[in-house]
């Protein structure tokens, strides 16, 4: 599935645009996992032409109760990391179908380590986002007020610019991330355990 071909209908239906398929949810979520493991192997097989070693990589459960993390030892690039536990927990939230497609969407943007969504080198604005989800302005507007409401994303003026951060306890851009967008989420109902953070700041 071509994640970045999917669109979304005036019904609120998640399209695929080359196959026309309906995409639900879970097979949303299926994609995201299956993105990552072959990340894995990419960097698996890039470490192998530039060092001659094979990466340290593994995908394992967490030390703490009831927490799957993908973790990886990274010598020379960063990928993402997403926490299924709560990545499975969006799906039973009461959020509408196209908040799920903002983040599906724009996850592949965010950078290393602000966990800010960044395309060509700048936050893009409404305008922007608006169009590559092929949903109006004001619809978008919706979307990252839902999202912000339900501590998904946390926007941040920077600058000129209003920069989305994207909260690193559902989806990190990398191991670990900026103090700043750190102390902005750590106290979300997504980080389960304030005394045991699962994700160290920068």
């Amino acid at each position: 599935m071509d994640l970045g071909g999917l669109y979304i209908s005036n019904s609120g239906e998640i399209i695929d645009r080359k196959t026309g398929e309906i995409i639900s949810p879970e097979k949303l979520l299926k994609a995201n996992l299956d993105i990552l493991i072959k990340q894995i192997k990419d960097l698996q097989k890039d470490s192998i032409e530039i060092t001659g070693k094979k990466l340290d990589v593994s995908i394992k459960r967490g030390k703490y109760k009831n927490v799957s993390r993908e973790v990886a030892k990274l010598d020379f690039k960063h990928f993402n990391i997403s926490d299924k536990d709560n990545m499975k927990k969006l799906l039973n939230e009461d959020i509408s179908i196209y908040s799920l497609a903002f983040i599906t969407k724009f996850q592949g943007y965010i950078e290393f380590p602000t966990n800010v969504i960044v395309i060509d080198g700048t936050p893009p604005s409404t305008t922007e986002m608006a169009k590559l989800m092929c949903v109006s302005q004001r619809k978008m507007m919706q979307i990252l007020k839902e999202l912000e409401s339900k501590e998904i994303i946390k926007r941040v003026r920077i600058g000129w610019n209003i920069a989305i951060l994207f909260n690193p306890f559902i989806y990190s851009a990398g191991t670990v991330v900026d103090i700043e967008t750190y102390n902005y989420f750590v106290g979300s109902r997504w980080n389960e355990d304030f005394s045991k953070e699962k994700i160290q700041p920068k």
